[in-house]
């Protein structure tokens, strides 16, 4: 009787360290989370509102998609700075200021579809999808892929389609769309790709020295053609296995390229 009384006891003991833990961690997660939210609404008041940006679609995104849960582990607590982060495989995440000139070049009012080449880890897309009516998005590196639906999943984003591939010809596309955003950086304007987006849709991209600077580009699909307008320089990553033109394929219209006396 003794000796139950004892183990009783202990397992007693044990338990309430173990709840005692649970709640420890809870509310070491619920303070960190809390943390990056204040971080995320200072960034936006502090950064993003200062470069003029108005859209509130656009500041609500970057109010509330944690970035932090896009980055390594050991860079966490740089989310929020206004800076480029690394994701792996030697690529790095565009600083938010820089995301946010693309999308409000975009003029999202929560209507558009949207095309995103090169999702990487997800968080532009994540962004997205909170100014959009539905995201697609393609990706060459499966890993990559798995790592985004995870996350998005985890956020509860329902309006996001993810596949794999490396660019046109990209299969059946049931509608076109209204804006396509390449993450990372090209030296020429596929022109192929316009002929995903409506008329009047926008494509946005870095474009010029995939090894250096470049300059942020938003083409907008017209009934003569397109019109280029620039949004000053930014850094991205070169955009890698991608074949974005259909002359590589064999068909096509082909490219317009980069030019520095254009």
């Amino acid at each position: 009787m003794c000796m139950k009384l004892k183990k009783s006891a202990i397992t007693r003991v044990w338990c309430s360290i173990l709840l005692g833990a649970l709640v420890l961690t809870a509310a070491t997660v619920w303070a960190e989370e809390r943390d990056y939210a204040a971080l995320r609404n200072a960034m936006v008041d502090q950064k993003l509102q200062n470069l003029g940006i108005t859209n509130p679609l656009v500041l609500n995104a970057f109010r509330t998609i944690p970035r932090h849960l896009f980055v390594p582990e050991y860079v966490r607590r740089l989310a929020y700075e206004d800076i480029p982060l690394p994701i792996g495989s030697g690529l790095f995440s565009p600083a938010p200021s820089v995301m946010a000139r693309a999308f409000d070049a975009l003029k999202p009012d929560g209507t558009q579809s949207a095309l995103v080449i090169g999702v990487h880890v997800g968080y532009l897309t994540a962004l997205l999808s909170r100014m959009t009516l539905e995201v697609s998005g393609i990706e060459t590196d499966q890993a990559f892929l798995n790592q985004s639906r995870t996350i998005l999943q985890s956020l509860e984003i329902t309006n996001v389609q993810l596949k794999v591939g490396e660019g046109l010809p990209m299969g059946e596309i049931p509608r076109l769309f209204d804006c396509i955003i390449i993450n990372g950086a090209v030296d020429h304007i596929p022109l192929d790709l316009m002929e995903y987006l409506k008329f009047g849709g926008k494509m946005v991209l870095p474009l010029g020295d995939v090894l250096g600077v470049q300059t942020l580009v938003v083409v907008t699909k017209t009934v003569d053609g397109v019109t280029v307008e620039s949004l000053g320089d930014v850094i991205f990553p070169a955009l890698q296995d991608f074949h974005l033109d259909a002359k590589e394929t064999g068909s096509g219209r082909g490219s317009l390229y980069w030019s520095s006396k254009s």
